[in-house]
């Protein structure tokens, strides 16, 4: 059987849409598939606070395809009516499917505007899908908030789940549409519950809640700002998993996928602390501060109670993956990152 690196080499040639491309994932996703030799189309809209940043597609914006109305040349997405959307899906091989609203504690306040994006906004690009004479095989990033507030324990892809945000829910139902799209229209499926990303290509702009650990944490610390911690939550464990290791799983999804639509948890496989994953930013860093301030009053509401334990045995078994990073390289890349173009992410 080929090795992960070996597999990654059949993109080759291939034709992938890449939805939600300019965000964090999706940009990255892009990068990877034009460096393996692929032909990319991204499909986008760039809605404010939702990830995208036309600086994350840079190195290969002269190599991509961007998914445009023919007429107005404004940006289409996946709500795009199908006649519109259509030719960027005439005989593409494989659709990256990261779209999607991603801020959980705002999907609490915006429940109508998060069902729109995460829930209408696949069907409408999958129902199109469904009638292609050239049937796509489809990843869908899907989200560890589908648990919710399961019991305590490691949690596997068969864990009861119990999601307690509209995004949590918002996400399972489009788990369970692309399903119905694999078992129905005999289209190659996979789906990623995946755990707490962080990385290259992530937003950063104030007031846009999504990576605890670039936009919370390394934000503050390369503003010399303290890193807040909340009091009861600051021991918590969680699993952080760097945006190169998603890139992979999500590519070897991607030719491996199956019309029993398969899940699997994607995460590093280990556990941190939020006081860890702060102090190890202020160690790479050479200075900064940790405080411990009173946790918000509707704050365990946005984040759940319990802690998360997270199996990934079944994609390490199954598609042969394994993570590649550890937290500290993680943390060191990504400040670098940063460090070289703030500017382009700050605002």
């Amino acid at each position: 059987m080929m090795n992960q690196e070996e597999q990654l080499q059949l993109y080759n040639g291939k034709r992938v849409l890449v939805t939600g491309g300019f965000g964090m994932i999706g940009s990255n996703i892009a990068i990877k598939l034009s460096d393996l030799g692929a032909f990319v189309t991204i499909l986008d809209s760039m809605v404010y606070g939702m990830g995208g940043n036309y600086f994350n597609i840079e190195p290969v914006k002269n190599k991509v395809r961007i998914a445009k109305h023919p007429i107005s040349h404004s940006l289409l997405d996946i709500r795009s009516p199908h006649e519109d959307l259509l030719p960027f899906l005439d005989r593409v091989d494989i659709i990256i499917n990261c779209a999607g609203q991603v801020d959980h504690q705002w999907s609490v306040t915006h429940e109508k505007e998060d069902w729109d994006i995460n829930v209408n906004g696949h069907q409408n690009l999958l129902a199109l899908v469904a009638t292609l004479p050239k049937k796509p095989a489809v990843v869908f990033t899907s989200s560890r908030f589908v648990y919710g507030n399961v019991p305590e324990g490691l949690i596997n892809e068969e864990t009861v789940l119990a999601p307690y945000t509209p995004y949590g829910l918002h996400k399972l139902k489009g788990e369970l549409i692309h399903e119905e799209l694999a078992k129905t229209h005999n289209i190659p499926v996979t789906i990623f519950r995946i755990t707490n990303p962080y990385g290259l290509r992530s937003h950063m702009r104030d007031k846009i809640s999504y990576s605890v650990v670039n936009k919370t944490f390394i934000r503050k610390a390369l503003g010399n700002e303290p890193i807040t911690l909340f009091e009861g939550l600051e021991n918590r464990m969680y699993d952080y998993i760097f945006i190169e290791d998603i890139v992979s799983a999500l590519l070897l999804g991607g030719l491996n996928a199956t019309t029993d639509a398969s899940r699997y948890n994607l995460g590093s496989g280990k556990q941190y602390s939020l006081n860890q994953i702060a102090q190890n930013i202020i160690d790479v860093i050479g200075g900064g501060e940790i405080i411990i301030n009173p946790c918000p009053k509707n704050y365990q509401v946005a984040i759940g109670k319990k802690q998360m334990n997270i199996n990934i045995t079944k994609i390490q078994k199954e598609l042969k993956w394994q993570p590649k990073v550890d937290l500290i390289e993680g943390i060191q890349r990504t400040i670098e990152y940063y460090h070289k173009y703030r500017d382009k992410y700050w605002t």
